[in-house]
């Protein structure tokens, strides 16, 4: 579900940052409100097709009926506010084709520590929400910036300044190819996890059913270790496209090959 919305952030900031470098800025207004459209589509896509088969991927893992309960209550709330995932995602990815790189790594640690720290410890602790708490207190942790990010995009308060009345105006022509690089970021994602959905089954298969439940949580322990590495892989690729549309589409040709080559 999170890919869509690194799909919409990559066709952002590498738009953004071209047409700034183009010396376009104005018309970089409407590319934004045309993917958060994206997001509404992407965000609505999501839990139309995952959350009719969340409890038949479960038990096609060989969970029992305890953990596909749970699964459920889990990515219930999740899977249902993807589009406000996709707009934070995709909000993140437009300060990046600003230039503000900086910020975007404080909203996301400033993010991540409220999810953990203050949501999670409310929703599981003070509430006693049980694991559909963990869930919410996930939605709130990319509700709350997107919200935040929005309304200041739209108050004009960063370099782009969109406006309501590109919702109802037709797509920029910059758009579709904007969409067509951002792509490349689902696929990526997409391959990062899909493959994991297959590794589950086969561990599930080689397990008897007492074994199951220890054998995935040593598996996602194993997996989240593993992200760590592809996040570095990520950074990279994320922080070079921006910078790199920047200084292509403003013909600094010497400083593309050094970042190239970094």
């Amino acid at each position: 579900g999170r890919a869509f919305g690194f799909f919409l952030s990559v066709s952002a900031s590498t738009k953004v940052s071209q047409l700034f470098g183009m010396g376009k800025h104005e018309e970089a207004n409407q590319v934004v409100t045309d993917l958060l459209r994206m997001c509404v589509v992407c965000g609505a896509l999501v839990p139309a097709i995952l959350l009719p088969i969340v409890n038949i991927c479960c038990r096609w893992f060989g969970c029992d009926d305890e953990v596909v309960g749970l699964g459920f209550k889990y990515l219930c709330p999740i899977l249902s506010c993807s589009v406000l995932t996709c707009i934070y995602v995709l909000d993140n990815g437009l300060l990046q084709g600003e230039g503000r790189t900086l910020l975007v790594g404080i909203i996301s640690v400033c993010t991540l520590c409220a999810s953990m720290f203050i949501f999670e410890t409310l929703f599981l602790f003070a509430f006693k929400t049980g694991i559909v708490g963990a869930g919410v207190a996930t939605v709130l942790g990319d509700t709350l910036p997107a919200i935040g990010l929005t309304v200041c995009y739209f108050l004009g308060k960063f370099s782009v300044k969109p406006h309501l009345s590109g919702f109802i105006k037709k797509f920029s022509p910059h758009t579709l190819p904007a969409m067509k690089v951002g792509l490349s970021q689902l696929v990526a994602n997409l391959s990062m996890s899909v493959p994991g959905i297959v590794m589950r089954k086969l561990i599930g298969a080689s397990c008897t059913e007492e074994q199951f439940n220890p054998a995935m949580a040593g598996y996602n322990m194993v997996f989240r270790y593993a992200m760590i590495t592809n996040c570095v892989v990520i950074a990279v690729s994320m922080g070079y496209i921006p910078a790199a549309s920047y200084a292509y589409a403003s013909k600094r040709y010497k400083r593309f090959l050094r970042l190239t080559f970094h």
